[in-house]
């Protein structure tokens, strides 16, 4: 044996390769009372009738193998029985020896049941404790000594192994097959290092690839075929014929009761035409869902049997996706074109898009059942077979025989000299003319061959496995998913996560981000079998604070989970803000002061960063918090959005007053049908009403509208896209009616106006006005049309927002077309300014990077930076750059109006500050 050090892409890896067996070839061993088989050796004898003659032939080495090319193992044993002997005794099977299928021949080797064929080591470069495992045993139960220690091994020729991390067979599972030379392995790979904790080791069978569909004794062996199935897992294998159990549907056959405990088998097929009603008919979803089990056996697994090839993609693709162990794939083909050429080119593509070897499963030249053309001759009605699916009598056809031989002989060609074919099975039941074996008449005892049976028969196909297209499975790290719950009176939320890396997973590092900052590693995690972490939270700062896992995986590599972001609202008795957020993701807010009771929430409009249309909803609002989402209309297929900047307000239930305004916040429910709300108490004068959905009953979006505000009450009703046909369900929405004027809440400006009928328009006709000569450091900003003008679903957008002014318009959704003229309406408005402790970031960026003085007035400063090459850049809330500088450490933001702005460093580091 040689061993060679591979530097690929700066991996060092360790790949052995080794010497053969000398190789005798003769016709055969004649008049020689002892000859021994060298040790090293595999004798070859090519006679097909008298391989020994006169003589005895001793085989005294588990490395000297004796071979009968031309030879089925039940002629060889039952001729030879005495000829041969093992160690100096008689020739018995499984006691003294093992006899296999070698292609269409036999080979004999001095093995038995008890043989060891597997050894592995807690070293590298087969050193430390080397242990010895026994065939077909479950080893998932390894000893101290061996649990995740093996770091080497060896494979002695003629067996399979099955490696995985799990114990039960699941993880990163690999199959080794020494079909042609042991396999020694000094530095094994990186997956299976140190991870192992599941081992099955099976006999490895040299079939041919010609197989056999059924359970028949005399069909398999009067077609010389050299495996086969039998749609289940009632058989084992038998000499000179492999058995592959089939597990065909999702209930049945069962792995505890009938697959598993089977010995002498290696493969396992899968669900029997899934695709299909009548069989299988599974999804592919419920198929993976099962695949784990498949793994668990231990054996080569084959992918489920289809003629649709868009499902077994689909299959491929999420299997991949998950690190499924699949060995090979399985198809059908019942087709009735005959070019050979085409027949090649269809299992390439299959081949080319699963990058697996193929077994042809069961296949004939057209079907019954798929209305081919032929036969169109004699014996049968015209354009039929003249036989049902089952029925294979009736007289002999020679026109449409010799037609199914010529074309067989032409397929068989593809199968046989294409590589990366494994396996086929010709399928019999497609009626007399394209039969294989058929009986002259139903009660007749024996079965004869057809012209394309003969062929069958006679066909010598060569060695199935070809370890050119050997299936290394690669891993791909799989990214955490992450959950948590959150506990506001002790302030503290607690993280957990799932990981389906299993032992491929090295530590985990809990990341952290605050507001717009950028994430720091508050911990890790070496112990993987650890996946909960608790961190303790003070909700009295408000903003939004992130979450995530930072997997690192067995090669260094590393994975990051799904991110959880938490939003806390301000102290106070009335709580409100700014928030960035991510469009269709339902979001958790926690109250910074826990509510008496639960209080009234509305959310402003939302900015124009992303142009589909969207509307506002809230669910599982209590006193401790809610969930918000800011939702995109069905019709929306955009999957990838920008964050976009909205306003929230929470406020107790009844009246309120600020400075000169008045206010009532309350909360009612809503259909589709417009229905009037009172006002607890009539106003002085006309209020501007905002309100916001609070309930999540429907399955679709809606938008809450009013009209006819009056100082009584408001007419309201919700509103879907057109092409929604169900019934809207009945919702709850919080409102909260305010007077027009100025005041103060927390101490802080608020100003509420309300536009001139008819202004606000959709895009085109957008209406720009100004906080009446207020000037607001950090708006929170509030809107909603006051009037309905016309029946189209509509909601507000903002598309500038300044510290004295907006523009705004009326965004409609377009799911029945956007023929209808879109009507202006009057809206009523609200601006408060908000802390300016709140909704920014911390002035430090990261490391020691930081901007000062936050607020700014006309110089900005950053220092922590590369004065000579940084590039910074400044964006608005809308995504527009206001500013894009490179070298210096000072910036002249006079320039810009009044609000919050996001700064950028060399497009990766990011800040915000206020402009005053």
């Amino acid at each position: 044996m040689k061993k060679v050090l591979l530097f690929i892409s700066g991996l060092l890896i360790s790949v052995s390769i080794h010497a053969q067996n000398q190789v005798i070839t003769q016709g055969s061993v004649s008049d020689q009372a002892s000859y021994i088989v060298p040790v090293n050796t595999d004798l070859h004898l090519t006679d097909a009738e008298d391989p020994i003659v006169n003589s005895t032939i001793s085989i005294n080495s588990e490395d000297s193998w004796l071979f009968f090319d031309k030879m089925k193992p039940l002629i060889v044993l039952e001729k030879y029985k005495s000829n041969i002997l093992i160690n100096g005794q008689a020739l018995e099977e499984d006691i003294n020896c093992r006899i296999s299928v070698y292609g269409h021949g036999t080979v004999i080797m001095s093995h038995t049941d008890a043989y060891k064929p597997l050894q592995v080591f807690t070293e590298q470069n087969y050193g430390g404790e080397g242990t010895w495992m026994s065939l077909y045993e479950y080893h998932n139960n390894l000893p101290a000594g061996l649990e995740n220690k093996i770091r080497s091994f060896k494979l002695k020729r003629g067996y399979m192994a099955t490696l995985a991390n799990s114990p039960d067979g699941t993880g990163y599972s690999r199959v080794f097959v020494a079909d042609r030379e042991d396999i020694n392995i000094p530095v094994i790979q990186s997956e299976l290092d140190q991870t192992i904790s599941y081992i099955r080791v099976f006999r490895w069978e040299w079939v041919s690839k010609k197989g056999w569909c059924g359970g028949s004794y005399n069909q398999r062996h009067l077609t010389n075929s050299t495996w086969y199935y039998d749609w289940g897992a009632g058989k084992n294998s038998e000499m000179g014929m492999e058995y592959v159990p089939e597990r065909i549907t999702q209930w049945w056959p069962g792995f505890e009761t009938d697959i598993n405990p089977l010995n002498k088998v290696s493969h396992l097929l899968s669900f029997n035409e899934p695709d299909h009603w009548e069989q299988a008919n599974m999804s592919v979803d419920i198929a993976i869902e099962q695949w784990p089990q498949m793994m668990k056996s231990g054996l080569r697994v084959g992918s489920p049997a289809t003629t649709d090839f868009k499902w077994l993609y689909e299959f491929m693709e999420k299997a991949n996706a998950r690190n499924y162990r699949v060995d090979y794939v399985v198809i059908h083909a019942y087709w009735g074109e005959t070019d050979p050429q085409r027949w090649y080119n269809s299992i390439a593509e299959v081949h080319r898009k699963t990058k697996r070897p193929i077994w042809i499963k069961e296949w004939n030249i057209g079907a019954h059942w798929t209305g081919e053309w032929w036969p169109n001759r004699t014996g049968g009605p015209e354009g039929s077979d003249g036989g049902g699916p089952n029925d294979n009598t009736g007289p002999a056809d020679n026109a449409n025989q010799t037609y199914m031989r010529d074309n067989l002989k032409r397929i068989l060609n593809v199968m046989d000299t294409c590589s990366f074919i494994e396996r086929y099975s010709i399928y019999n039941w497609v009626g007399y003319n394209r039969a294989i074996l058929i009986k002259s008449e139903k009660d007749e005892p024996e079965e004869t061959f057809t012209l394309a049976g003969e062929l069958y028969r006679d066909n010598v196909a060569p060695l199935a496995y070809n370890p050119d297209y050997e299936v290394i499975p690669q891993w791909d790290l799989i990214a955490p998913v992450l959950s948590y719950t959150y506990d506001p009176v002790k302030e503290e939320i607690s993280l957990s996560w799932s990981d389906s890396n299993q032992e491929l997973s090295r530590s985990y590092n809990i990341l952290k981000k605050v507001n717009n900052g950028k994430y720091e590693k508050i911990d890790e995690i070496t112990n993987t079998s650890t996946k909960k972490y608790t961190s303790k939270l003070n909700a009295s700062d408000p903003g939004k604070v992130s979450y995530a896992i930072q997997l690192i995986g067995y090669n260094g590599e590393t994975s990051a989970s799904n991110e959880i972001d938490i939003f806390f609202t301000p102290e106070g008795k009335i709580q409100y803000d700014n928030v960035s957020i991510k469009p269709t993701d339902w979001k958790k807010f926690y109250f910074g002061s826990i509510f008496e009771e639960n209080p009234l929430v509305i959310f402003g409009p939302s900015s124009y960063v992303n142009k589909d249309a969207m509307t506002n909803r809230i669910k599982s609002l209590t006193k401790e918090g809610f969930d918000f989402q800011l939702n995109k209309w069905n019709y929306v297929t955009t999957s990838t959005f920008r964050d976009e900047t909205i306003s929230y307000f929470a406020i107790p239930a009844g009246s309120h007053q600020f400075g000169n305004i008045q206010a009532q916040a309350a909360s009612a429910s809503v259909t589709s049908v417009w229905k009037a709300v009172n006002f607890s108490t009539a106003f002085e004068t006309v209020p501007i009403v905002f309100t916001t959905q609070t309930t999540n009953n429907s399955s679709f979006p809606q938008t809450v509208r009013i009209r006819n505000v009056t100082k009584t009450g408001f007419e309201v009703a919700l509103q879907k896209e057109e092409k929604v046909t169900a019934t809207s369900p009945r919702e709850y929405f919080s409102y909260v009616a305010l007077t027009p004027g100025t005041g103060t809440i927390n101490g802080k400006k608020i100003v509420v106006g309300i536009t001139p009928d008819n202004t606000v328009g959709s895009y085109a006709k957008q209406y720009q006005f100004s906080f009446n000569e207020d000037s607001f450091i950090n708006p929170a900003f509030f809107a909603g049309m006051q009037t309905t003008n016309d029946n189209i679903t509509s909601t507000l957008r903002y598309s500038a927002l300044t510290g004295t002014n907006a523009r705004i318009f009326k965004q409609r959704e377009v799911s029945a077309g956007a023929s209808a003229t879109v009507q202006p309406e009057q809206v009523g408005w609200m601006v408060i300014e908000i802390d300016q402790n709140t909704s920014i970031s911390s002035n430090k960026i990261s490391g020691d990077i930081q901007i000062y003085p936050n607020p700014a007035t006309e110089i900005l400063y950053i220092s922590g930076i590369d004065q000579n090459s940084a590039n910074i850049e400044i964006f608005n809330l809308l995504g527009n750059k206001v500013i894009s500088q490179t070298g210096g450490n000072s910036f002249d933001v006079s320039g810009l109006s009044s609000g919050f702005y996001i700064l950028l460093i060399n497009g990766k580091q990011s800040g915000s500050f206020i402009k005053k």
